[in-house]
């Protein structure tokens, strides 16, 4: 089996990139493969069987774990891992933050929320000694209050933190420029900016980004009612990894950029996403209703798996895009070779339970 988030080295440190030997260990996502069987029967016996999933939380799990193991494997599988099994199989906090992390996607994936599962998270959760800040708004969701999961999950936006970091270091005025335009108040500086992305050659990723807005009629940052610039950072990863703006596109791009950031915050933006698209508890953003917000995208014909895909794809990305890369320095670099660098140019497969295929859908 192989590492399903991030490759480790010999002394357990990330690999691939300049930033990742120096994110605390409490904040990386991480499946090691050592721990992969613990984690998926940990998953099993949350969900007390899997009887009780639905067939998205099913396919999700089998993707995501991609577990291609022997006989032997299988039938360890076949035996849910209760929440003390589970605190002795994986001792260590950042495994035990990733486990606590997948069950809170589970739970986002579906409206009800399978009863098992509600109730058995928070014991694994007590047994585990661990309560990622995601979970705080899975139980405000869970309960429909909405308001209150709304107001949590802002409070652990990546967005906030970083609209007060470029605050604090001088970019206030801006900011508020690119706010004001996605308001309706034309910003020429800002729309200029962007514009001249259409003017490098063909096959850049500036001049792809430039390509996305217009082929699909977008206003870009600094138009009216263009995205806000710290928004349209998530568009050049749209471009960098090749996904669509339709539901699942949007929920392939946040999985991909929340299992790819240092920090947990990444987590809360794919909590929103999950939200407009997969459970319909969210429609408005920034006092603005989302358009393309819908229910149950994940159910569509391998729309899970794609899913599964783009956020193994993100954590072998050897840096975190949302955080450390400059776009606008890079604009001029072509495509291709910039995805070669960040590991986005090869296919992910996923999915590949074999002969555990049947453990994962039953439990028994």
């Amino acid at each position: 089996m192989r590492v399903t988030w991030l490759n480790l080295d010999a002394r357990g440190v990330a690999t691939g990139g300049a930033r990742r030997d120096k994110i605390p260990l409490e904040i990386r996502m991480l499946i090691p493969p050592d721990y992969t069987i613990a984690m998926a029967r940990g998953v099993v016996g949350a969900f007390g069987g899997m009887e009780d999933a639905t067939d998205v939380q099913r396919r999700f799990g089998r993707a995501l774990f991609d577990l291609n193991v022997d006989s032997a494997g299988a039938e360890e599988l076949l035996a849910p891992l209760d929440p003390e099994g589970l605190a002795e199989a994986i001792p260590g906090v950042a495994e035990r933050n990733t486990f606590m992390n997948i069950l809170a996607i589970f739970e986002l994936m579906a409206r009800p929320v399978p009863k098992n599962l509600e109730r058995n998270t928070e014991r694994y959760g007590l047994a585990l000694g661990v309560s990622p800040p995601l979970l705080g708004a899975v139980r405000h969701l869970t309960g429909e209050h909405y308001a209150l999961a709304y107001l949590d999950l802002a409070r652990h936006s990546w967005y906030v933190k970083r609209t007060l970091n470029d605050s604090a270091h001088g970019r206030l005025y801006e900011l508020l420029r690119s706010e004001l335009a996605y308001l309706g108040l034309a910003d020429k500086g800002i729309a200029a900016k962007w514009r001249a992305l259409g003017d490098l050659p063909d096959g850049t990723w500036g001049k792809e980004v430039d390509n996305f807005y217009e082929d699909r009629g977008f206003p870009r940052p600094g138009e009216a009612h263009g995205i806000y610039e710290l928004g349209a950072r998530h568009d050049w990863i749209h471009v960098l990894a090749d996904y669509d703006t339709d539901p699942i596109g949007e929920l392939e791009v946040f999985g991909l950029i929340s299992a790819g950031m240092a920090e947990p915050r990444g987590f809360t933006m794919l909590a929103v996403t999950l939200g407009i698209y997969q459970t319909g508890t969210i429609t408005h953003m920034h006092g603005k209703r989302v358009m393309t917000a819908t229910s149950d995208a994940l159910d569509a014909p391998d729309a899970a798996e794609r899913f599964a895909r783009a956020m193994v794809r993100g954590a072998n990305c050897p840096i975190d895009m949302m955080d450390d890369v400059d776009f606008f320095a890079m604009a001029d670099r072509p495509l291709d070779q910039v995805r070669a660098e960040f590991k986005l140019d090869a296919t992910i497969q996923t999915g590949g339970v074999k002969a555990s295929d049947e453990s994962i859908e039953t439990g028994e």
